[in-house]
């Protein structure tokens, strides 16, 4: 017999769900079922800096802090990964059941699945580079003045691997879905 996964604690203080509570254990149920439906695929490229540029210059004309951030850096790390649509969809399916708190907290779970996915990939692309490489912080497209409609580049390079595509007003799907440039300090 299988252990049940435990909860993360990110998750239950989320929710505000203490362990014993009637919360928490549908909490940890929702957590058992979002293991089940995500569908974890990450893509991982690590381009020159020429390259770098080739693809995304045109979205980091006006984009000063992202530049900054990239200052020198001879290859950038283009990552994504989605954990699928199953789990969103059964979310939906349970806010229009009426069933919020569920329908939230395995969107919530959902989230948590998707950013560890990402955040594994980027893990696995730093072991690639030499010991004792340095690395920017990860940067996302719509955070500071990195411009949301550089998606559309990361969707063409890892749509195929990941299944994300773009739509018209940049959002990715699946919904839990995550991009990431990471650059390589000299």
């Amino acid at each position: 017999m299988h252990a049940k996964p435990a909860l993360p604690r990110r998750i239950a203080r989320q929710l505000r769900a203490q362990p014993g509570s009637p919360e928490h254990a549908l909490a940890e149920s929702l957590w058992s079922q979002a293991l089940l439906l995500a569908a974890p695929r990450a893509f991982a490229l690590r381009l020159a800096r020429r390259d770098f540029e080739a693809l995304f210059g045109p979205h980091l004309d006006g984009a000063v802090l992202t530049r900054a951030a990239l200052e020198g850096c001879p290859g950038v790390w283009v990552l994504a990964a989605s954990i699928g649509p199953a789990l969103e969809e059964r979310a939906r399916e349970l806010f229009d059941a009426g069933e919020a708190f569920s329908g939230y907290a395995l969107d919530l779970c959902g989230n948590l699945l998707a950013d560890k996915a990402l955040r594994s990939r980027m893990d696995a692309a730093k072991a690639q580079e030499p010991p004792g490489s340095r690395f920017t912080r990860r940067i996302s497209p719509g955070y500071r003045d990195f411009p949301l409609a550089a998606q559309a580049v990361f969707a063409e390079l890892t749509g195929a691997a990941t299944g994300i595509a773009c739509g018209a007003g940049m959002g990715l799907a699946p919904r839990k879905s995550l991009t990431a440039l990471l650059g390589l300090l000299p």
